[in-house]
């Protein structure tokens, strides 16, 4: 559990060290969630209690499309897409921002795109429409009285959003949070090999 050697040529010396595996699913899964929880409460606040219901059915209809995608589609679009991308990005963290586990050199080209950063945003890319998917339909619960009291009181979009929805939905933003972390570290170390 604590070693970080992992040898598997020799037979007569197996050796599964698994530290290295599980610091990078924690900080890869972590990262993944610093991105996509900020942008994910933020979108669906705005397609329930901002954007015109016009607007915002195809939106919600396309997110709930993307959370149906495959994690190996992702890992492969990351890995051709994202990655490539990325590596300018990548490399001048690893230069100047070494010092955080992140964007520490690793066992696998920075270029290639195969990096603790690199897979994080893969991830939340993947992790976005599933918390966004489940939050939106917990802010739109929101009872409908309570938000027209509080209109009625005199408050602005953004209290109401603060007062009303946010207190109501914000253990389901929590429970929709760890349902992406959980595909999250289910899926990590295949997009790291996947990646490198």
């Amino acid at each position: 559990l604590f070693s970080r050697t992992w040898q598997a040529s020799d037979p007569a010396n197996l050796a599964f060290g698994v530290l290295d595996l599980l610091s990078i699913t924690v900080f890869s899964s972590v990262f993944a969630l610093l991105i996509a929880m900020p942008v994910s409460l933020g979108i669906a606040l705005f397609l329930t209690q901002y954007a015109p219901r016009r607007l915002a059915s195809p939106f919600a209809y396309v997110i709930d499309l993307l959370a149906a995608v495959p994690s190996i589609i992702y890992g492969l679009w990351g890995l051709q897409v994202l990655g490539p991308a990325l590596a300018p990005v990548a490399e001048w963290l690893n230069q100047n921002v070494s010092w955080l586990a992140v964007f520490d050199t690793g066992n696998v080209s920075v270029t290639g795109g195969g990096t603790i950063f690199t897979a994080g945003v893969v991830l939340a890319v993947m992790l976005l429409p599933i918390i966004t998917g489940v939050s939106r339909e917990i802010f739109d619960r929101t009872p409908r009285m309570h938000i027209e009291g509080a209109l009625a009181l005199g408050a602005t979009k953004w209290e109401v959003v603060r007062t009303t929805v946010w207190p109501f939905g914000k253990s389901g933003f929590i429970n929709a949070s760890m349902l992406g972390l959980g595909r999250a570290l289910g899926e990590t170390i295949a997009v790291m090999i996947i990646l490198s």
